[in-house]
């Protein structure tokens, strides 16, 4: 079973039924007088993760209000996909695809990659530890000055300390 995916505090209950990932380079055509063309290639662009999904049962919009609210915090946050990297993003687009029922949304969503040199992108990556062969949540706690109870709430997809694996990411805020 994949875990589940999540963005900054929220963790869906549900993952999407679609997830792309788009990978951009920019790229100029420049016309040279009397004879052809030339391409100048002006980098990579910020990759761009979207797509689709429902929330459904008694709580469906009130889950979609949490994820919503996120929507208008605007500093990147770190986005964790089951199976692909995590990324650190700015939440671009949150859109409503019919009319909700009580138990019942369906919904699209689109992130953009924030810039790898960013103060908050640092930031983020320093906030994270991977767990080597051996090390467990109480070891990481006790390097960072923080509690194993304080560790799990910041990473609601371990529900124990037995959920944490070598390799497992660990974010430490």
């Amino acid at each position: 079973m994949l875990t589940a995916m999540q963005y900054g505090s929220f963790v869906w209950p549900h993952n999407p039924k679609t997830y792309t990932i788009r990978f951009t380079r920019s790229l100029v055509q420049h016309t040279l007088p009397f004879a052809s063309y030339a391409i100048e290639d002006l980098g990579l662009g910020a990759r761009v993760m979207e797509g689709e999904g429902e929330f459904f049962g008694a709580n469906a919009y009130q889950t979609f209000g949490r994820l919503a609210s996120l929507f208008y915090k605007q500093q990147p946050r770190q986005l964790l996909h089951p199976l692909w990297q995590s990324s650190n993003v700015y939440f671009q687009m949150l859109q409503l695809l019919e009319e909700p029922r009580a138990d019942y949304v369906r919904y699209a969503f689109r992130f953009v990659e924030a810039p790898s040199g960013s103060a908050r992108s640092v930031e983020a990556a320093a906030e994270r530890v991977t767990l080597s062969a051996g090390q467990t949540l109480w070891d990481v706690a006790q390097q960072h000055g923080l509690t194993v109870k304080a560790l799990l709430e910041c990473n609601p997809a371990l529900s124990t300390c037995n959920d944490a694996r070598p390799g497992s990411e660990v974010r430490l805020r």
